[in-house]
């Protein structure tokens, strides 16, 4: 049965379309938050070694498929995370890239790691065991995304945190 045309255009000046304005502007402002921490945050991307060794109490050389080469400089930020045993807390000391070192006709890629053992709750010696972390870069998520869509082909410079930027003078 057809509704009166009079009935309906009162039926539609007596709604309030105040809630539904309100959920969209809400929703709209939700959208424009992701949007915008999508574009802006830094999300730090690590080249990772399994393998170093101990040079000294302080320098450890760490070892890298060749690939690193180009993302790995002087002057990075670098974590070394110590293997521990099953339930101890794990072990963690700050470190920097201190100088890269590359073996001709070979697949690795050697880097001089500086340890601030002060920071270490263990001594660092030979037979320790764990990866070395080097921070490779910081992009954004959108650049992770357009690169994983094969969109953005060229890598960024290396850039080097900012809250790291009194490391880079130890020599």
């Amino acid at each position: 049965m057809a509704t009166p045309f009079s009935r309906s255009l009162r039926s539609l000046n007596a709604d309030s379309f105040a809630p539904s304005l309100a959920g969209t502007l809400l929703a709209m402002l939700i959208l424009l938050a992701w949007l915008g921490w999508f574009v802006t945050v830094d999300i730090t991307l690590y080249e990772i070694s399994e393998t170093f060794t101990v040079t000294d109490e302080e320098r450890i050389l760490a070892e890298f498929p060749i690939k690193s080469q180009t993302r790995i400089r002087p002057g990075q930020a670098a974590l070394l995370r110590l293997n521990v045993p099953m339930g101890a807390e794990s072990v963690v000391i700050p470190a920097v890239v201190y100088s890269t070192i590359t073996e001709p006709e070979s697949d690795k890629f050697l880097v001089d790691v500086y340890v601030m053992s002060h920071f270490s709750p263990v001594p660092i010696q030979e037979g320790l065991t764990g990866k070395v972390e080097i921070e490779a870069e910081h992009v954004s998520p959108l650049t992770l995304v357009m690169r994983a869509t094969g969109q953005l082909m060229d890598a960024e410079e290396v850039t080097v945190s900012p809250q790291n930027q009194e490391w880079l003078d130890i020599r």
